[in-house]
């Protein structure tokens, strides 16, 4: 089975990026030109924290630009690998879509939209992704990362992860 990933996104500053690198976190993401979202942080800022931490964790954008001069404008050697997505809304969307897109795509798929410390473990079991995401389900009221629940999540995720493994064993 494909190593399972835990991606979180939505980074403020370097030290919310040491935290999730601390937590267990290895993908960590910077949401920039999304059409709903206020933009966490400069791209300066974005690069001066792959500039720093850049051997701990890997680090991607999420954009909704669409023309590949813009997203690679966007990038300028600072991001790589590049996705395109749709997220930050912190809403939970039919995991049995994302199921079968999971049982029927020949590539690893991510899971993201809602979750939270608290469904990521049955989020994993019901869709049996190659990764999770998430963003604003380990924020507290302030809108920063909470060491609590992003140590929490981190757990909840590698139990489901297990759980998935073990089953296939079991097969």
């Amino acid at each position: 089975m494909a190593t399972r990933s835990i991606h979180v996104a939505g980074v403020i500053d370097l030290a919310e990026a040491q935290l999730l690198i601390n937590c267990g976190v290895r993908y960590v993401g910077f949401p920039f030109v999304l059409d709903h979202h206020k933009e966490d942080l400069t791209t300066d800022a974005a690069a001066a924290i792959v500039s720093e931490l850049g051997s701990h964790a890997t680090f991607f954008l999420i954009t909704y630009l669409n023309r590949a001069g813009a997203i690679l404008e966007l990038c300028q050697n600072t991001f790589d690998p590049v996705t395109g997505a749709s997220g930050a809304t912190g809403r939970v969307h039919d995991w049995e879509i994302s199921r079968r897109l999971v049982a029927s795509s020949a590539r690893p798929l991510i899971l993201a939209g809602g979750l939270n410390a608290g469904n990521v473990r049955q989020a994993i079991r019901t869709v049996r992704p190659a990764g999770v995401d998430v963003h604003t389900g380990i924020e507290g009221d302030d809108g920063r990362k909470r060491y609590d629940l992003t140590r929490r999540f981190v757990e909840e995720a590698q139990v489901g992860f297990s759980d998935l493994e073990l089953e296939l064993d079991v097969r």
